[in-house]
Protein backbone atom coordinates (compact mmCIF):
# COMPACT_ATOMS: atom_id res chain seq x y z
CA UNK A 1 0.00 0.00 0.00
CA UNK A 2 1.49 3.15 -0.85
CA UNK A 3 0.12 6.48 0.72
CA UNK A 4 -0.61 9.76 -0.21
CA UNK A 5 1.93 12.55 0.93
CA UNK A 6 -0.26 14.12 4.19
CA UNK A 7 0.60 16.56 7.03
CA UNK A 8 -0.42 18.03 9.71
CA UNK A 9 1.09 20.40 11.99
CA UNK A 10 -0.37 22.57 15.28
CA UNK A 11 2.11 24.45 16.87
CA UNK A 12 5.51 22.35 17.61
CA UNK A 13 3.42 18.73 17.27
CA UNK A 14 3.40 17.56 13.44
CA UNK A 15 2.07 14.47 11.74
CA UNK A 16 3.48 12.98 8.55
CA UNK A 17 3.17 10.14 6.18
CA UNK A 18 6.32 8.69 6.05
CA UNK A 19 8.69 5.49 4.77
CA UNK A 20 9.53 2.19 6.35
CA UNK A 21 11.39 2.47 9.41
CA UNK A 22 10.15 5.99 9.50
CA UNK A 23 12.49 7.38 7.00
CA UNK A 24 11.95 8.33 3.77
CA UNK A 25 14.61 8.59 0.86
CA UNK A 26 14.21 9.56 -2.54
CA UNK A 27 11.26 8.20 -4.12
CA UNK A 28 10.73 5.43 -1.45
CA UNK A 29 7.00 4.61 -0.93
CA UNK A 30 4.83 6.51 1.99
CA UNK A 31 3.81 3.64 4.21
CA UNK A 32 3.06 4.39 7.39
CA UNK A 33 2.55 7.84 9.32
CA UNK A 34 4.54 9.43 12.90
CA UNK A 35 3.78 12.28 15.07
CA UNK A 36 7.00 14.50 15.16
CA UNK A 37 7.83 16.95 18.20
CA UNK A 38 9.99 20.09 16.42
CA UNK A 39 12.73 21.87 18.34
CA UNK A 40 13.16 25.80 16.74
CA UNK A 41 16.69 26.79 17.06
CA UNK A 42 19.96 27.79 15.16
CA UNK A 43 18.67 24.59 12.64
CA UNK A 44 15.25 23.43 13.54
CA UNK A 45 15.12 19.65 14.25
CA UNK A 46 12.20 17.55 15.16
CA UNK A 47 12.04 13.86 16.81
CA UNK A 48 9.32 11.17 16.55
CA UNK A 49 7.06 10.59 20.06
CA UNK A 50 4.71 8.57 18.06
CA UNK A 51 4.26 6.40 14.60
CA UNK A 52 1.75 4.30 13.30
CA UNK A 53 2.44 0.30 12.63
CA UNK A 54 0.35 -1.59 10.22
CA UNK A 55 -0.95 -5.10 11.09
CA UNK A 56 -3.10 -7.27 9.74
CA UNK A 57 -6.17 -5.55 10.57
CA UNK A 58 -4.92 -1.78 10.12
CA UNK A 59 -2.62 0.87 11.69
CA UNK A 60 -1.52 1.03 15.46
CA UNK A 61 -0.96 3.91 17.11
CA UNK A 62 2.05 3.54 19.03
CA UNK A 63 4.41 5.51 21.50
CA UNK A 64 8.16 6.62 21.88
CA UNK A 65 8.79 5.78 25.31
CA UNK A 66 6.41 8.46 27.69
CA UNK A 67 7.44 11.53 24.81
CA UNK A 68 3.83 11.79 23.85
CA UNK A 69 3.50 12.72 27.37
CA UNK A 70 6.34 15.28 27.84
CA UNK A 71 5.39 18.97 29.35
CA UNK A 72 6.45 20.75 25.87
CA UNK A 73 3.83 18.45 24.07
CA UNK A 74 0.15 19.94 24.29
CA UNK A 75 -2.38 16.92 25.07
CA UNK A 76 -4.64 18.36 23.16
CA UNK A 77 -2.89 19.39 20.25
CA UNK A 78 -1.24 15.64 20.26
CA UNK A 79 -4.96 14.01 20.50
CA UNK A 80 -6.21 16.12 17.78
CA UNK A 81 -3.42 15.56 15.22
CA UNK A 82 -3.65 11.94 16.13
CA UNK A 83 -7.24 11.33 15.40
CA UNK A 84 -7.02 13.32 12.25
CA UNK A 85 -4.22 11.39 11.02
CA UNK A 86 -5.42 8.10 12.21
CA UNK A 87 -8.80 8.86 10.41
CA UNK A 88 -6.40 9.40 7.04
CA UNK A 89 -4.66 6.08 7.51
CA UNK A 90 -8.15 4.15 7.92
CA UNK A 91 -9.25 5.54 4.86
CA UNK A 92 -6.12 4.54 2.92
CA UNK A 93 -6.44 1.18 4.50
CA UNK A 94 -10.28 0.62 3.62
CA UNK A 95 -8.82 1.76 -0.07
CA UNK A 96 -6.70 -0.54 -0.06
CA UNK A 97 -8.95 -3.53 1.09
CA UNK A 98 -10.85 -2.92 -2.09
CA UNK A 99 -8.15 -3.52 -4.34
Amino acid sequence: MNLKPHNIRIGNIEARTTGKHLVRIGDQPLVTAEIVEWFDGEKPSCYTIAHWEITKEGFDLRFVGNRPFGASVDPIDFMTIAEHMDNKLEQAWQESEKE
